[in-house]
């Protein structure tokens, strides 16, 4: 009611095929500034899939998830 509000438009997941089946993955990756170099870093993060066409990715008992591991 009388505020604002941004919509992103829709951005699709990422698609993957694990053991022969599609699904549908988002990566969380995770950076942190280093003060000396004065730039950001890759830390790692995680990333969360489920069955596609499912796009609700995470909480879903048939939802699955690793570590993201990110080149320097």
């Amino acid at each position: 009611r009388q505020k604002v509000m941004y919509m992103q438009g829709f951005i699709p997941p990422m698609q993957k095929e694990v053991d022969g089946r599609i699904y549908n993955l988002i990566v969380r990756p995770f950076f942190g500034y280093d003060p000396q170099n004065k730039k950001w870093e890759p830390w790692g993060g995680t990333w969360n899939g489920r069955p596609a066409p499912a796009l609700r990715i995470h909480g879903s008992s048939d939802a699955i998830a690793g570590p993201l591991i990110l080149e320097q």
